[in-house]
């Protein structure tokens, strides 16, 4: 009898701290029916703020209109999530392919509670007067479990030919 309530007790607690820990997050508040909000889990899709805001911070993704952003997003985002040790991903946004790129994530690493993967991003957008230009840029996104991955740096872009 004693281990029924020792094991109840163990699960509650469990529950309590996954519940108080994703209470503090302001990006993706709980709710009695969602313990994890940042994951719909019919597709594991992430929300759009969520996509988004994991894209702030980027020096190439300030190149692009609002409108485009949401792309290549998406494309890291589930790179950063669910990428293998070593993975790539490209993306295009426009029927003549306005805007495209690819980002390749690197291992992920443990720095303190955080876990970290470096990437490296590349971009070529279509200009109608000045061609094509492409960018490159690298950088790292870390991720505070449960909470959503941040860039937390990008090296500057530099154009290249």
């Amino acid at each position: 009898m004693a281990r029924f309530f020792k094991a109840r007790f163990i699960l509650s607690l469990s529950l309590l701290s996954v519940l108080t820990g994703c209470a503090f997050d302001p990006i993706c508040p709980c709710t009695k029916d969602q313990p994890n909000p940042c994951r719909e889990p019919e597709d594991d899709a992430f929300p759009t703020k969520i996509l988004l805001r994991s894209y702030e911070g980027s020096a190439l993704g300030a190149l692009l209109p609002s409108n485009v952003k949401l792309t290549p997003a998406q494309a890291l985002y589930a790179l950063l999530e669910h990428g293998n040790r070593s993975d790539a991903s490209t993306w295009i946004v426009g029927d003549n392919k306005e805007y495209s790129g690819y980002f390749e994530v690197f291992p992920p690493t443990q720095k303190g509670t955080l876990i970290c993967r470096k990437f490296i991003q590349e971009m070529t957008l279509k200009t109608k007067g000045y061609g094509d230009r492409s960018y490159k840029a690298h950088g790292e996104s870390c991720k505070n479990p449960p909470h959503t991955w941040r860039i937390v740096q990008e090296v500057q872009p530099f154009k290249t030919l």
